[in-house]
């Protein structure tokens, strides 16, 4: 469902989401890495704010609703956007449940100052959460949630020179 009284922002699945397009009609529809083959998927997004895994862990009542209160206040005066890829791109592997996804790391403008905000507003400590596109899965649109730096830690591994230089380049310019 779309938040803030606009058709940027989302709130889905637990998540505070901010869709993207990307010029992807240039992108491979497959990658292989060694017997693991991912699929393009459908469309793309930054996760901003895993609510859910904060709501696990404390008592404040409507905790949801008040973050997303914060957030479309801060949006107000503070844009948040897709500034870009950092070239680095991850495979990422879930063991639980199997998920295999190719994500390529970005910047968003302002988050860091709205996960301040929402720390210094709520008494919360949550940490900067790791801004990422999901860009290839194994199951179509099955990504992997990497939601602070111990997942990208323990479910990632940089693959960045694995990849075809033509493919970064185009991945590049959005």
């Amino acid at each position: 469902m779309y938040i803030c009284n606009n058709q940027k922002f989302k709130y889905s699945k637990g998540y505070l989401i901010l869709p993207i397009k990307l010029s992807s009609a240039k992108f491979p529809k497959t990658l292989s890495f060694g017997n693991t083959h991912l699929q393009i998927k459908t469309s793309f997004h930054v996760s901003l704010i895993c609510i859910k895994n904060i709501e696990e862990n404390t008592d404040i009542k409507n905790i949801t609703e008040k973050i997303i209160n914060i957030f479309c206040e801060f949006t107000k005066n503070h844009e948040i956007k897709f500034e870009s890829f950092t070239g680095v791109f991850r495979f990422a592997e879930r063991n639980k449940d199997g998920r295999k996804s190719l994500v390529g790391m970005c910047r968003i403008t302002h988050l860091n100052e709205f996960f301040d905000k929402v720390n210094a507003d709520l008494e919360l400590n949550i940490s900067y959460q790791p801004t990422h596109v999901s860009l290839y899965t194994l199951n179509l649109d099955e990504a992997i949630g990497l939601n602070s730096q111990e997942d990208i830690e323990n479910m990632t591994k940089d693959i960045s020179i694995e990849l075809p230089q033509e493919f970064i380049d185009e991945i590049m310019k959005n």
